[in-house]
């Protein structure tokens, strides 16, 4: 007779393999089992798990291994993912499960660290009537005001969002999937990047995203990027006027191109420059300052259609054309700090941030830490 705890595991396990649309077959290559039927057996009970396989199905699952073991049942949030520039062809369940599993642990480490932080971001209320470009624009602006972003918000934005808002922010690997995603759960508001992009173009996608955040009582982000026959449709047209606004601030951006322009005219080097230091795309700053009336549609397709353009912008920003490390810096923090004071071990720690321990001294040694953070007792200060 199966053993109940083994059989309340294997259907934890078949139930979290059904909810990725993974079959057996698909499974079983990736865990190192010799047979489908193995794990066959597992999911039915009539055969236990092991430590050191269920540490691997946990891996594939995006599950603490916890979530398996435990006698009680697991109560499960249902957190809800939009995506900017998501592939057609893409299966985005085994992405969120892996999302969804580091931003609840993202917010475990901020309760078991006495971090957590009420949630600032206050979405707004639906308007009477429909919202216009001017009027994103206006609210986009006011926020860098408000957050206190300074005359360059690009360069900054992750940690503002993060500090200010308290939103939630990933760095992830994305491969071919999608740009980012927005969600919202259990664990309050995040927005998750695709570290491969470049700085720019993760910064536009932060700032997008966050239009759909604020605008979640307007528009609901499960029936949010539903394009239209004829390209983007208005709401994620809105996203980027209120992207545009938030990351080019009009004062400081027309400050900066009235240094440049001569007999009206400016060079082509001069505004890549002006993009890198805002740290967006050229094109971005380019229908930014259509929008503005400072420059001519035609004239700006032409640009940006042009070879020459392409081949001085490529040249001009490949040394800032870098990946984002994984994570973000708030997240590896809050977990270095739950290690130091015991309140995790460095097994959960490596877990979380899916490293194995021999890689641990390289990773935090990447954002700037060593061992001594979590081997040395913590030394306190009197304040007065």
């Amino acid at each position: 007779m199966a053993d109940s705890g083994d059989v309340r595991i294997g259907k934890r396990l078949e139930k979290a393999r059904e909810s990725l649309g993974l079959t057996l077959v698909k499974v079983v290559g990736q865990a190192g089992f010799n047979s489908y039927q193995t794990l066959a057996s597992i999911e039915k009970g009539s055969r236990p798990v092991k430590v050191s396989e269920l540490a691997r199905l946990s891996k594939i699952y995006s599950r603490d291994p916890m979530y398996f073991i435990q006698e009680k049942e697991p109560i499960e949030g249902t957190p809800v993912f939009a995506w900017r520039n998501k592939s057609a062809v893409a299966d985005t369940k085994k992405m969120e499960a892996r999302i969804h599993y580091l931003l609840t642990n993202y917010h475990l480490l901020e309760e078991i660290t006495g971090e957590t932080q009420p949630q600032e971001l206050d979405p707004w209320d639906k308007p009477e009537r429909q919202l216009t470009f001017g009027a994103v624009a206006e609210r986009a602006q006011n926020l860098v005001a408000e957050l206190n972003m300074s005359y360059r918000p690009g360069v900054n934005l992750t940690k503002a969002l993060e500090e200010k808002l308290n939103l939630k922010i990933l760095h992830l690997e994305m491969g071919g999937i999608g740009s980012a995603l927005c969600s919202r759960g259990d664990y309050g508001f995040a927005i998750t990047v695709n570290a491969s992009d470049p700085p720019w173009r993760r910064n536009f996608d932060l700032a997008h995203d966050l239009f759909h955040l604020y605008a979640i009582n307007i528009y609901p982000v499960d029936k949010l990027h539903q394009p239209e026959e004829n390209g983007k449709d208005q709401v994620e047209r809105l996203a980027d006027s209120f992207a545009a606004a938030l990351l080019m601030p009009e004062e400081p951006l027309l400050d900066e191109l009235d240094k440049r322009v001569v007999n009206r005219r400016i060079a082509w080097v001069d505004l890549i420059r002006i993009a890198m230091e805002f740290e967006v795309s050229t094109q971005a700053l380019l229908w930014r300052l259509v929008n503005l009336s400072k420059l001519k549609a035609d004239m700006v397709t032409q640009v940006i259609n042009s070879p020459e353009f392409e081949s001085m912008n490529r040249q001009l920003r490949s040394e800032k054309n870098r990946p984002a490390q994984e994570y973000s810096a708030r997240f590896v923090w809050l977990g270095l700090k739950a290690l130091s004071e015991s309140k995790i071990s460095k097994s959960k720690f490596c877990q979380i941030f899916n490293i194995r321990k021999t890689e641990f001294p390289t990773f935090i040694a990447g954002w700037g830490y060593t061992e001594d953070l979590v081997n040395e007792p913590e030394v306190e200060l009197n304040y007065t």
